[in-house]
């Protein structure tokens, strides 16, 4: 089993524990709280929703557009990386160690806890069209066969 702690950043914010494929409990940042339109949007801590970056929106975008259920799936999965990656430091291999579940009811479990989680950062924020100063931020173009990020 991997270190969780060894591996958190300086940063790392309290919120969402999740159990992954090595068995611990890793944690992602809870959404930003209290948002409205017309305030500065912020997290725990006072981590602004800024400081989650640009793709933090454009995955939630994504789910929120998302055509089907395995493109929903997908936008989660990544979502809930993007969410590790704010908390811990963590390479391609290890993020893959982590997802690489080998029981199907394991990986069940997982998914529905992603789709948790990413109910709850789609519940705190709110989409594009109504933050009038980020309208066209953090949005996802898709096509059948390609996926661009903007910002």
């Amino acid at each position: 089993m991997l270190d969780e702690k060894s591996l958190r950043r300086p940063d790392f914010m309290e919120g969402i524990a999740l159990r992954l494929a090595d068995g611990g409990f890793w944690t992602v940042p809870m959404p930003p709280q209290g948002l409205s339109t017309s305030k500065p949007l912020t997290a725990a801590r006072g981590r602004t929703l800024e400081s989650f970056g640009p793709r933090y929106l454009a995955l939630l975008n994504a789910v929120r557009d998302a055509e089907d259920d395995t493109e929903v799936l997908r936008f989660e999965l990544a979502l809930a990386i993007c969410l590790l990656r704010q908390n811990y430091q963590l390479d391609p291999s290890t993020l893959a160690s982590l997802l690489s579940f080998t029981h199907k009811d394991d990986l069940t479990r997982m998914q529905r806890s992603m789709s948790e989680v990413a109910s709850a950062h789609l519940r705190a924020v709110p989409p594009p069209e109504e933050q009038p100063h980020r309208a066209s931020e953090g949005r996802v173009f898709q096509s059948s066969r390609a996926r661009v990020f903007s910002t």
